[in-house]
């Protein structure tokens, strides 16, 4: 199941950010004044994997990977940062989020199934047209 990390560093002048976590998944999302979420990132296949759905109000949904920084040959690893990368399965990674998600607030769950079933319907009726 995802915990909660309770100690999340807060930005001053940025929105609330609260952090759940497991070995699968981190999910931390932004919240406005009145406790909406307006953003979130979705990592999922961790450690090895790793991808991310990021969602915003303002820009929608994205999918990228993480590049972890590291460097085969090289002596410093860098920051992980997050790179293109379109393949996903939306319908699968929804599918386990509901499980895991249970000790989530259930207006955070439902904010992201709903965005990643979604991007899973859009998956599903742009697979129907190429036929």
């Amino acid at each position: 199941m995802l915990q909660e990390l309770k100690k999340v560093r807060q930005h001053a002048g940025e929105p609330e950010r609260r952090w759940f976590s497991n070995r699968e998944f981190d999910l931390i999302v932004w919240l406005d004044e009145h406790a909406a979420v307006i953003a979130f990132d979705l990592c999922y296949g961790k450690p090895q994997h790793e991808h991310v759905f990021r969602w915003r109000a303002a820009h929608g949904m994205k999918h990228l990977r993480v590049d972890d920084g590291e460097r085969y040959g090289g002596r410093h690893k860098m920051s992980p940062i997050y790179v293109a990368d379109g393949t996903h399965d939306a319908s699968a990674t929804a599918a386990r989020f509901a499980v895991v998600s249970g000790d989530v607030p259930a207006e955070i769950r439902d904010t992201v199934l709903r965005h990643l079933n979604e991007v899973a319907q859009a998956d599903c009726a742009a697979a129907a047209n190429q036929r």
